[in-house]
């Protein structure tokens, strides 16, 4: 697998969670009011904060792996 390929597989990897796919349907059924738009902006947030750290965890594996694949 080249490196774009998993650099595309762990972006896919990271936003198809399961735990951001039920944020982002619970943020589309709330009321729209300011309150909740600031709950909303929050919820996403919060769930890019988490994509993202999973997002540089697999990219961070991906990268030992690459080292030890080169150093062989």
């Amino acid at each position: 697998m080249k490196f774009q390929e998993q650099v595309i597989f762990a972006i896919n990897t990271t936003l198809r969670n399961p735990i951001y796919v039920s944020y982002i349907n619970r943020i589309s059924h709330e009321p729209k009011t300011i309150g909740g738009l600031f709950k909303d902006l929050e919820c996403e947030l919060h769930t890019l904060s988490i994509a993202m750290q999973t997002f540089i965890e697999i990219m961070d594996k991906i990268s030992k792996i690459k080292m030890i694949v080169n150093s062989i």
